[in-house]
């Protein structure tokens, strides 16, 4: 992990080794400013990710599973709110990809069909590309956008 990640980990008192046992973390979206006295948060659409990925056996956890609290926010507009997802092995990868696009094209399909505007995505994907190195894409703009960068990460591609 790069140092400063390491140094909110301890911050918050979260152990290092417990947090690389997973394939696949979700850090709350106010990670870096969340303290004991405001609550960590995630959008719903993060917990939905969540729990497919469990569904497809893939270890991953949250702020929660580290032994902090967290709340859960149901947003009424249409962007998409994933907050920051650690990819700790790479074999967890091409499985989040696909559940993420799978979503955002449910998503645009759902707005185009009102006439809305595509809905907007509020992304940061860290991946393991080394040992102890991450590649980091944060993303905020629109949904079909970022499905195309989606596209470009698929492994083979």
């Amino acid at each position: 992990m790069e140092y400063d990640d390491i140094i909110e980990l301890q911050k918050h008192g979260i152990n290092e080794e417990t947090f690389n046992s997973y394939q696949v973390i979700f850090w709350p979206e106010n990670f870096k400013e969340g303290t004991e006295k405001d609550p960590f948060f995630y959008s719903t659409d993060t917990v939905d990710i969540y729990k497919e990925l469990r569904i497809c056996n893939i270890r991953c956890g949250d702020i929660t599973d580290l032994g902090k609290d967290a709340v859960y926010l149901e947003r009424r507009d249409s962007a998409i709110w994933l907050g920051i997802i650690w990819v700790l092995e790479y074999l967890a990868l091409p499985i989040l990809l696909g559940i993420i696009s799978n979503r955002l094209t449910a998503y645009i399909n759902k707005e185009s069909k009102k006439n809305n505007p595509l809905p907007k995505v509020h992304i940061e994907i860290k991946m393991k590309s080394d040992k102890d190195k991450y590649t980091s894409i944060k993303y905020s703009g629109d949904a079909k956008s970022f499905q195309k960068i989606l596209k470009a990460l698929e492994p083979g591609e």
